[in-house]
C-alpha cells in the first residue's frame, strides 16, 4: 500500500511537472507570437511611413512641375499678347501714315489744280 501511495504521489508530481512545463511552454509561445505580431506591426508602420514620404515627394514634384508648366504657359501667353498688341499698333500707325500721305497728296493735287 505504501508503494501504491508513493506511486500515486510520484505520478501526481510527474503530472504537475508536465503541466508546469506545458504552461511554461505555452507562455513562451504566446510571448513569441506577441513579439512576432509587434514586429509585423512595426514593419508595416515603417512601410506606411515610407510610402507616405515617397508619396509626399512625388506630389511635391508633380506640383512643382505643374507650377513650372503654368509659369511657362503664362509667359508664352504674355509674349503672344504683346506681339499681337505690337502688330495692331503697327497696323494703326501704318493706316494713320497712309491717311496722312493721302491727305498730303490730295492737298498737293488741289494746290496744283488751283495753280493751273
Amino acid at each position: 500500500m505504501a508503494d501504491s501511495v508513493q506511486n500515486k504521489r510520484t505520478q501526481q508530481t510527474y503530472l504537475r511537472q508536465i503541466q508546469q512545463e506545458k504552461a511554461s511552454r505555452k507562455r513562451e509561445l504566446i510571448q513569441a507570437q506577441n513579439q512576432d505580431i509587434k514586429s509585423v506591426r512595426n514593419y508595416y508602420a515603417d512601410q506606411s511611413k515610407q510610402l507616405d514620404t515617397d508619396s509626399a515627394a512625388a506630389i511635391t514634384h508633380i506640383k512643382e512641375e505643374s507650377r513650372q508648366i503654368a509659369a511657362t504657359e503664362k509667359q508664352e501667353r504674355a509674349e503672344r499678347l504683346q506681339l499681337e498688341a505690337t502688330q495692331k499698333q503697327q497696323e494703326r500707325d501704318e493706316a494713320a501714315a497712309s491717311r496722312s500721305q493721302n491727305a498730303r497728296e490730295a492737298a498737293e493735287k488741289k494746290t496744283l489744280l488751283k495753280g493751273v
